[in-house]
């Protein structure tokens, strides 16, 4: 039918958008007696060095990264030789808030992982709107259909714009007219509905410009100078975690040897 293959064309054509909807979580530092709990969140540990660490929630904004979580870590070398720290020298797990079962041992990500993963969640999530929406416009266009079938077996025209011509020619319960035009202008309605929505998503699309910032950035391989600090982001990936599971990340930073150790607890944010 000329209705439904446009719909299923035009469907086709708007693939690229996304409506990605996260959990709500809620990341919260918890310090031990010899540690310090500042702005937004942010773990300060002193000892020959000093490292600090705090969530990193900017991507929570955009609605994208429910599988990921984010901590900026600051390195400040206290000693007398450079130090050399890279993603080797960082570790997270994750402990169920319940107890049960192992700590799950968390991956860590370099930027073009991240931007993959954002990628094909910003699809998902377009892939299902539009999914929704169609299925929608279908039922409306076949309930439509089923309304112009006369018991005598009248023919459904393909064209919208016949309407009126085999009203006309033929007769038709009015009742099953009125529902048939309360339908096709549902399905006309909720096609344009969805051309919004998706001209607002491109609109609202931020990846190009977290492909632009996040590379400054993230954690890279650095050789810190006595005296001298260095700040990058490290990415979690959760994926062996479930999205609404609560409980602890323990983030251990080590450098020149010592052990910086910070616990922060994920729970769902009333």
């Amino acid at each position: 039918m000329k209705v439904r293959m446009i719909l299923l064309l035009m469907g086709s054509t708007l693939f690229l958008i996304n409506c990605a909807t996260p959990g709500v979580m809620k990341i919260a530092a918890v310090a031990s007696p010899d540690q310090n709990i500042g702005y937004q969140e942010t773990i300060t540990s002193q000892k020959k060095h000093l490292v600090s660490i705090s969530p990193y929630t900017e991507l929570n904004k955009i609605n994208l990264a429910m599988e990921k979580t984010l901590f900026m870590i600051s390195v400040k070398n206290d000693g007398k030789e450079p130090v050399n720290i890279n993603y080797k020298n960082f570790s997270v797990t994750f402990e169920n808030k319940t107890g049960k079962g192992d700590s799950i041992k968390i991956g860590l990500q370099d930027f073009d992982d991240l931007m993959n993963d954002l990628w094909n969640e910003y699809i998902d999530g377009e892939n299902q709107k539009i999914k929704s929406a169609l299925d929608d416009i279908l039922s409306y266009i076949n309930t439509a259909e089923l309304k112009y079938v006369e018991k005598k077996g009248h023919k459904v025209s393909n064209n919208v714009a016949d309407l009126d011509t085999e009203l006309a020619e033929e007769s038709i319960d009015v009742v099953q007219y009125n529902t048939a035009l309360r339908m096709m202008e549902a399905a006309q309605h909720r096609s344009e509905d969805l051309i919004n929505d998706i001209k607002t998503m491109r609109t609202n699309n931020k990846l190009p410009l977290l492909r632009q910032t996040l590379p400054e950035l993230f954690w890279k391989q650095q050789t810190i100078s006595p005296g001298n600090s260095y700040s990058g982001l490290i990415v979690c990936d959760l994926h062996d975690v479930n999205v609404n599971a609560e409980g602890n990340f323990k983030v251990t930073v080590l450098v020149d040897g010592e052990e910086h150790k910070f616990i922060f607890k994920r729970g769902i944010s009333k």
